[in-house]
């Protein structure tokens, strides 16, 4: 695996296709992208999520890598992606929350690194986390979305920190499967008189709802 690593790090290649890029996907492959990279309105959902790539194993193993195995320095790959240019108008960027438990294991919380990195590429405002979360030792991944709505009302509530943002906000988080963390996050800042957007690097197919235009209806 480290020689693995290596031999990435050394040879840079594109995510998708795997030819040698400089950059994380080639500019032919993002040009040539078949998942519709846009804002959507998820079913059982009002709000708008811009998704900016699909959920793939290629993007599993890269996220993995990151995420489980610390290489935290490859989320700066993550800049040349062209889905940034889409997302402007807000005052500054906020995560949505990680369970404790994993925050623990990890030994490093994931959510609030890639809330800084996300707002270095987009020269906006760092706002953190401003969630607090009770941990829940069963894995995510194996609830449906009425089972996850059901515990992330109850583990998900709003930190001090929540009480002085500013007024526009992007809620961000890196895989959106059933929409339920971003709607319960963006729900709770919504009902404290704040502007939310919300953004998910990867979506999980199948999302079912409609593409409307790009530009969120904030500001």
């Amino acid at each position: 695996m480290k020689f693995q690593s290596w031999i990435e790090d050394l040879l840079p290649a594109c995510l998708d296709c795997e030819k040698p890029s400089a950059h994380m996907l080639c500019k032919d492959c993002e040009a040539n992208l078949t998942w519709p990279s846009g804002w959507q309105i998820l079913r059982g959902s009002q709000l708008k999520t811009m998704v900016g790539y699909v959920y793939s194993q290629k993007w599993s193993d890269w996220l993995f890598s990151v995420k489980e195995k610390g290489r935290l320095e490859r989320l700066k790959e993550l800049r040349h992606l062209k889905c940034w240019e889409s997302l402007s108008g807000f005052e500054a960027i906020v995560g949505c929350p990680a369970d404790p438990h994993k925050i623990r294991v990890r030994g490093y919380d994931f959510a609030r690194i890639f809330v800084q990195e996300v707002s270095h590429f987009m020269k906006v405002s760092d706002a953190g986390v401003p969630f607090l979360r009770m941990p829940f030792l069963s894995p995510q991944k194996t609830l449906n979305r009425k089972e996850r709505e059901h515990w992330l009302g109850r583990l998900v509530t709003l930190s001090p920190e929540s009480r002085s943002l500013p007024k526009r906000l992007l809620l961000v988080d890196d895989v959106l499967t059933t929409g339920v963390t971003l709607d319960r996050c963006a729900t709770l800042l919504q009902g404290q008189g704040y502007e939310v957007a919300t953004f998910a690097l990867l979506g999980r197919p199948p999302l079912v709802g409609t593409i409307v235009p790009l530009r969120p209806a904030v500001g």
